[in-house]
């Protein structure tokens, strides 16, 4: 039997199902561990290199609340039909930033980091601590570890965040996203069980791998290495049920 991931992003036990971009290598990695996908429809009306991204069109908040992007129909009605209530953007996301980062926030515990302009208003009722940044892909630029501990490789969020929580600053780079130079962290890795941070890549290929590890290790978790090649930005996996 499955259970509603209670606090966002921090599964207790082994994620169950996932909401995920159209990545069909991931798709066949995770599915081999019995983890069920639940696919997202393509965004076209975004840039392309984050056209298949999760992070982009979905964000869950605890238990059984999750918004969508509202082209997001054929999704909505899943979840709905397995006991989720979802809440739909107020209109589609499109264009390019910050009309495009309408979900892209980090629900951490109590607290949801979000970029000072383009958040989806209705996030702003939530019962959230919110902390706003200069960034606004935070959800891309955040790996969440703890309640307590995150990694990120944007220095605003770094300022903004390390007196709240135990935070490692890393650079920059070593992360593949299509058709840009880079990539970025969050967009990464996901913690798919209580005790493993998973990535989609394998660390020895970032220059700050070694950092990574020990930071995770430091906070009583493991690194779970989906295949070996460079890191890569899928735009996360939104985990969703565990057990």
């Amino acid at each position: 039997m499955s259970d509603f991931i209670k606090r966002a992003n921090l599964p207790d036990k082994k994620a169950k199902t996932v909401l995920i971009g159209r990545h069909e290598r991931i798709i066949e990695e995770l599915n081999s561990l019995g983890i069920e996908t639940i696919v997202l429809e393509d965004n076209t009306d975004i840039d392309f290199s984050v056209r298949n991204h999760a992070d982009m069109a979905a964000l869950h908040l605890f238990e059984n609340r999750i918004i969508l992007d509202k082209r997001q129909s054929a999704a909505a009605e899943k979840l709905e039909r397995m006991g989720f209530s979802v809440g739909l953007t107020e209109k589609n996301i499109s264009g390019s930033y910050p009309d495009d980062i309408r979900l892209n926030c980090a629900v951490i515990g109590n607290k949801m980091i979000c970029g000072k302009r383009g958040t989806e208003p209705a996030l702003f009722a939530e019962p959230f601590e919110r902390i706003t940044v200069n960034q606004g892909y935070c959800k891309c630029s955040v790996c969440v570890l703890t309640e307590n501990a995150i990694i990120t490789d944007d220095e605003s969020i770094f300022r903004k965040t390390r007196d709240v929580f135990d935070v490692l600053l890393v650079e920059k780079g070593d992360i593949l996203l299509d058709g840009k130079d880079y990539g970025f962290i969050g967009g990464a890795s996901a913690k798919l069980s209580g005790d493993a941070i998973t990535f989609f890549g394998s660390l020895k290929f970032h220059r700050d791998g070694d950092k990574i590890r020990a930071f995770i290790e430091k906070h009583g978790l493991k690194c779970i290495e989906l295949f070996d090649g460079k890191l890569t930005d899928i735009g996360s996996v939104v985990p969703i049920l565990e057990g």
